[in-house]
């Protein structure tokens, strides 16, 4: 699975964007932006996937509301997350530098917070949304793997599922919730499982 990376400091605003586009040397233009309430997904595709892979962008949608609805609701204020959709190379890259391992793997994941909690008493209230911190998802990898991943295998679309399992594991681990146990793996494989049989259920994959 996905591990989490030291990655560099985030700030509450849109502007970390500029952070990880600098470190991934990519300048795709515009990030697609998915709202849900007083959240918002920003998508920043370097890999053309959501012109290449059909539903991905509803894919990511539903689940991002999903998330939204079942994982932040209770936070009280408006969360922002950055996800980056790369190829293996950039994806080894920011591995070697955060990590130490010299080859691609599947989602790295730069939190800002420890847990939602902190979120809370990390700024005053304020209007302004905050950034809950940074996805990566190397879509050269899902493609590779996602026919051997038992758990996406039996979907219509395991590329489709893959990267949306991926995505969901990330917002976990951002949000504070990791897999050091093997209760807490459980949970996190339930809780993936039935986001993605939601996102099914809603005829994008």
């Amino acid at each position: 699975m996905g591990a989490t990376g030291a990655g560099p400091p985030v700030k509450h605003t849109a502007y970390t964007f500029a952070i990880l586009l600098i470190m991934l040397n990519s300048f795709p233009g515009d990030p697609i932006i998915l709202a849900h309430g007083n959240h918002a997904l920003w998508v920043v595709d370097d890999v053309g996937a959501l012109a290449t892979i059909g539903g991905l962008e509803n894919a990511l949608d539903n689940a991002f509301c999903y998330l939204c609805d079942s994982l932040w609701a209770a936070v009280g204020r408006g969360l922002v997350v950055e996800l980056t959709l790369v190829d293996d190379a950039a994806m080894q890259a920011l591995n070697w530098e955060h990590r130490q391992q010299d080859k691609p793997t599947d989602v790295l994941t730069f939190p800002q917070f420890e847990s939602l909690a902190s979120v809370a008493t990390a700024f005053p209230p304020d209007p302004e949304p905050v950034t809950l911190g940074n996805s990566v998802v190397s879509v050269t990898y899902a493609k590779a793997h996602c026919a051997s991943e038992t758990r996406v295998a039996t979907y219509p679309n395991p590329l489709l599922a893959y990267i949306t399992d991926r995505v969901c594991h990330s917002a976990l681990h951002l949000s504070g919730r990791h897999h050091t146990t093997m209760p807490d793996y459980e949970a996190v494989v339930a809780f993936q499982d039935a986001l993605l049989q939601q996102v099914l259920a809603e005829g994008v994959a």
